[in-house]
């Protein structure tokens, strides 16, 4: 791993710290500054993956922490690193009690705001994609200052130093309009994450008795409508629908033409078409009914119980 330019210090690096040093290289690369971003605990859990909830918030907002390895804060990663980024200002006052010469900064202060993200260790995964949209907003709020304390000579307006000029964050309305992204957005800010096409982490994976898609779009939908049902406040419909729609349109192409399992697909569609606008507590918890069923052989029951919901979308 090259020396990094910013280490982001969590607790044990398996959550908050790596999900931010992701984020944070997505914003740098979007912005074409070329430092390089680490992450590091201050309790000892090397060689630990990211935690499980981490993993599948971070995979709904585009990012893949599969991979990630945990390590512990040492003497040398401090002197390697520009500027320590403390997740949370608990950890920063251990990281300046421990490295008094460091540059050190918590993530609110980086943001010039009193908020401390907080650690949602065993929450559910709703939680941490609140928190990571957080992290997100503060690290483009407080990206000017990050630049600063990296590299004094360099400017956001001028571009001077030893690096270029970041280039404007795309608009929540810009992003929506490209059928290439998937939005997650908490308060109004839309954040870029990959298409749910991605491959779901091992764990989520399944067979599927009426098609081989089946399972992960299943998968994907019931992440995305127990969200609709929980926090609809993180959640960008119109795209998270685009994407839903489209997923049905590849499983009705593989459907077999005998059977049930088209009709139903049919039904499941048009309620989606109908839906519009964000659905009701109700209508998300009726589409997770109906994509959870699609991971057995369907039924003509189904079918009809199917098309009795769809009278609750019209």
């Amino acid at each position: 791993m090259a020396k990094p330019d910013i280490l982001i210090v969590g607790a044990a690096d398996t959550g908050r710290a790596p999900m931010a040093a992701a984020m944070l290289r997505r914003l740098l690369g979007e912005q074409g500054l070329p430092w390089d971003v680490a992450s590091t605990g201050i309790v000892g859990h090397d060689g630990y993956p990211a935690e499980p909830e981490a993993r599948s918030a971070m995979m709904i907002l585009g990012f893949d922490l599969d991979t990630h390895c945990a390590r512990s804060l040492t003497p040398e990663l401090v002197v390697q690193a520009r500027v320590l980024l403390a997740i949370d200002s608990g950890i920063a006052r251990v990281v300046r009690m421990r490295f008094p010469d460091a540059v050190t900064v918590s993530l609110g202060e980086l943001a010039g705001r009193a908020r401390d993200i907080p650690d949602p260790f065993r929450m559910q995964v709703g939680a941490w994609v609140q928190y990571g949209n957080e992290i997100v907003m503060l690290l483009r709020a407080g990206m000017v200052r990050l630049g600063q304390l990296v590299d004094p000579a360099w400017s956001p307006d001028t571009g001077a130093g030893s690096s270029p000029k970041p280039a404007a964050a795309p608009s929540a309305e810009a992003i929506i309009a490209d059928p290439s992204l998937l939005d997650l957005a908490v308060r109004g800010v839309a954040l870029p994450a990959a298409t749910l096409s991605t491959a779901l982490p091992h764990e989520w994976r399944a067979p599927s008795p009426l098609m081989d898609q089946a399972a992960l779009l299943v998968q994907r939908a019931e992440h995305i409508l127990q969200l609709v049902a929980d926090r609809p406040d993180v959640i960008v419909w119109a795209a998270a629908r685009h994407y839903l729609l489209a997923d049905l349109s590849e499983l009705e192409q593989a459907a077999p033409s005998d059977g049930f399992g088209r009709a139903y697909l049919a039904l499941v569609r048009a309620m989606l078409v109908l839906a519009s606008t964000m659905p009701t507590p109700d209508q998300a918890h009726l589409l997770l009914k109906v994509f959870a069923r699609l991971t057995a052989p369907i039924t003509a029951a189904d079918v009809t119980d199917a098309s009795a919901m769809l009278s609750h979308f019209q």
